[in-house]
Order: C-alpha cells, then structure tokens, then sequence
C-alpha cells in the first residue's frame, strides 16, 4: 500500500530531476 504511494513520489521526483534517497 505505501509503496505505491513512494512509487509516485519517486516519479514525481524523477520528473522535478530532484536527487531522493531511496
């Protein structure tokens, strides 16, 4: 369940190209 949540942060990040630790 969170993890879908992290999938789209993730990608929402990804897009910004903003460095996130997994």
């Amino acid at each position: 369940m969170r993890e879908k949540n992290n999938l789209k942060l993730a990608v929402l990040i990804d897009a910004d190209n903003i460095p996130y630790s997994n």
